[in-house]
C-alpha cells in the first residue's frame, strides 16, 4: 500500500489490518472499514489525517525531550528551565504535579537532548540531576467514549432535598446532581464531533 494513498500518512501499512471478508481495520483510529474503498477514503479524510498528525506530533516531542529526576522538592518549572536553558533552547518543560519526582524537558531540536546527554554533571541548587532519554512510547489512540452518566443515589438525594428550603430550590439540586460535568458535555461534543466526520467520510453527499 503506497504511502501517497493516505494523504500523507508514513505508516499506513502498520495501521491497517485486513479483516474478514475484505473488511478492514484503522489500528490508529479504531475505524472498521467494510471493503478497500471505504478503507481509501477514510485514510484520505480529516480524521485519519487528524491522527497521523497528531502521532508525528507525539513522537517528534519524544525526540527531542529529556527525562529528568533527582531534583529538590518544590521545584519549579522556571529553576529547571534556567538550569537546561543553559546547555539548549527549551521549548516546554512538563513536571510531574502529583509527587514532584520527574520533569520532561522538552527542547527546540534533537541537538538539546544531545547535548543534555553528554553532560554529567548538571546541578540544581547543589543537588545533582539525572538526565535519560525519555521513554519511547507507542502511540495509542486516546479513549473517548461517554462515561455513563447515572442517576445520583436515591437516599443520598433525598438527603440532599430535605436541607433545601423550598420546592425551586430542591429543583435546582435535582438539576445540578443530574446534570453532566464540564468535562462529561465536552466528551459528549467531542463524541459527536467525530461521528459526524465518520459519516460524512461515508456518506459525503447527504
Amino acid at each position: 500500500m503506497a504511502s501517497g494513498e493516505d494523504g500523507g500518512c508514513s505508516q499506513v501499512s502498520s495501521d491497517v489490518k485486513p479483516g474478514d471478508r475484505g473488511s478492514f481495520r484503522c489500528l490508529l483510529c479504531g475505524v472498521n472499514v467494510p471493503n478497500r474503498p471505504s478503507l481509501d477514503d477514510h485514510l484520505r479524510g480529516r480524521r485519519h489525517k487528524r491522527m497521523c498528525e497528531e502521532r508525528d506530533k507525539r513522537q517528534q516531542q519524544q525526540e527531542r525531550s529529556v527525562f529528568v529526576s533527582g531534583f529538590p522538592k518544590g521545584t519549579t518549572e522556571e529553576q529547571l528551565r534556567d538550569v537546561f536553558q543553559s546547555i539548549s533552547s527549551v521549548k516546554n518543560i512538563i513536571i510531574d504535579k502529583d509527587r514532584g519526582l520527574y520533569a520532561i524537558v522538552e527542547f527546540e531540536n534533537s541537538d538539546g537532548v544531545s547535548a543534555a546527554l553528554e553532560q554529567h554533571d548538571i546541578k540544581l541548587e547543589g543537588q545533582r540531576l539525572k538526565v535519560k532519554p525519555r521513554e519511547k512510547k507507542e502511540f495509542k489512540k486516546k479513549r473517548t467514549g461517554v462515561r455513563n452518566l447515572q442517576p445520583p443515589d436515591q437516599e443520598a438525594l433525598s438527603k440532599e432535598l430535605i436541607h433545601c428550603k423550598d420546592v425551586e430550590e430542591q429543583m435546582k439540586s435535582v438539576v445540578t446532581l443530574c446534570s453532566p460535568s464540564r468535562h462529561e458535555s465536552h466528551l459528549r461534543e467531542l463524541l459527536l464531533s467525530l461521528l459526524k466526520e465518520t459519516f460524512t467520510e461515508f456518506f459525503p453527499g447527504d
